[in-house]
């Protein structure tokens, strides 16, 4: 059997013996393969003391440029390494160097964004991709989308086209961070060049819309928790579940449904998040004081199979594909925000009563306890404490309308 060494890439200056009459040296690239290198001349030059600031990053003005444009031909070079089988100096070269305009394609990428989430078993990646795609592919009026195309001054246009059409600045975000995305991959893939990028400080900003979420006052959550509905009926089965997750630290609809026996202690449920449970390192899990009040929901609702393996709640089965998991998901939450819509005209209550006002209605009522914004975080199983603030933003609300009406009360 034979064994083949990988390949690598690293960017080195010239032998010293061949210094210009600047005192600069060339730039190159060498790749080195079972043992043999070759060097690749890349039309750079530099002192060396330049170039030692430019590896080690303290750089600005045009040396910061040559650094980004450096670390864009080793990762190109990296890519190149790692996509080529058998691996040889003449395809690399001819990789390295072959105009790839056949692939400046906007629309190609954001195709294969669809299809690597679908790979990936990312379903709500898969469908922001594709209604980005669509978005896009609307706007272009259905034509060709090279990236060449995309300036500051056709992200501008697409925003006035977003707006003009009804979408909120967090819709057209979100597809604006996807289009993103496949820039920064085209880049290092050497299809085109970071001049070409539009977006950043000085060029096209992402605007990113911080949407106050309404918590609903106490008083709208004793009308939930004091409703009385109809045994067996669709409503009960809503104000329950909208309770459960209100009193378990607000969890989410899709941690709901991934629940087991098994996370189910004598005094805490604890369990990770779904969104981030394999996104992040060092996850802490989430800890649910288990209360008379969930233990009894759990009995009314809950699955009568108890193996530590079973789901609490009849969902989820085994052997679902993730796209089947993601429409359960969606059906479960749906048919909660449906009979709370029912509950809140019969209740007279006028905000909404979504499972996501569940979950910032469970962060408000905290603070107005007295809980920190620390220990709230926490149980939120947030990782940053500005996605905990966005949470309490209407309880901020609430506390600056109370002492306002109370200017003149003197």
């Amino acid at each position: 059997m034979i064994s083949r060494s990988k390949a690598t890439a690293s960017i080195r200056l010239a032998h010293s013996s061949k210094k210009r009459k600047d005192g600069k040296l060339s730039i190159l690239l060498r790749i080195t393969y079972n043992r043999k290198s070759k060097y690749i001349s890349l039309g750079y030059t530099a002192t060396v003391e330049d170039f030692e600031k430019v590896k080690n990053g303290q750089v600005r003005g045009d040396l910061r440029e040559l650094r980004n444009r450096l670390h864009e031909i080793e990762s190109k070079a990296n890519y190149i390494i790692k996509e080529l089988d058998p691996f040889s100096f003449q395809r690399f070269e001819t990789r390295l160097f072959r105009p790839r305009e056949h692939e400046n394609n906007a629309i190609l990428y954001l195709q294969r964004e669809v299809e690597k989430a679908k790979q990936e078993e990312r379903i709500s990646s898969m469908k922001m991709a594709e209604s980005s795609l669509r978005s896009f592919q609307l706007f272009a009026k259905g034509g060709l989308l090279s990236f060449s195309d995309i300036t500051v001054e056709w992200l501008e246009a697409y925003q006035r086209y977003m707006i003009n059409r009804g979408n909120s600045i967090s819709t057209l975000g979100m597809y604006l961070r996807t289009l993103r995305v496949v820039f920064n991959i085209a880049i290092r893939e050497g299809v085109i060049i970071r001049e070409q990028y539009p977006f950043g400080k000085g060029k096209y900003e992402i605007q990113s819309a911080i949407n106050v979420k309404k918590a609903l006052r106490n008083e709208d959550i004793k009308k939930i928790r004091d409703y009385r509905p109809k045994p067996g009926t669709k409503e009960e089965w809503a104000r329950d579940m909208w309770l459960f997750l209100y009193l378990c630290n607000g969890i989410n609809p899709k941690d709901v449904i991934n629940l087991k026996y098994e996370d189910i202690g004598p005094d805490f449920i604890r369990f990770f998040r779904t969104k981030t449970k394999y996104s992040k390192k060092n996850q802490k899990p989430v800890l649910i004081p288990l209360t008379d009040t969930i233990q009894d929901l759990i009995c009314k609702w809950g699955n009568p199979k108890q193996k530590p393996q079973d789901y609490v709640f009849n969902v989820l089965t085994p052997g679902l594909t993730p796209l089947q998991t993601y429409n359960r998901a969606h059906d479960f939450y749906s048919k909660i925000n449906a009979g709370m819509r029912l509950i809140a005209e019969k209740q007279k209550i006028a905000d909404k009563t979504t499972t996501y006002v569940a979950r910032h209605s469970y962060a408000s009522v905290m603070k107005r306890n007295g809980a920190s914004k620390e220990l709230i975080s926490e149980n939120l199983g947030h990782s940053d404490l500005r996605t905990t603030e966005i949470y309490l933003a209407s309880f901020d609300l609430d506390i600056k309308l109370e002492y306002n009406s109370k200017l003149l009360d003197l």
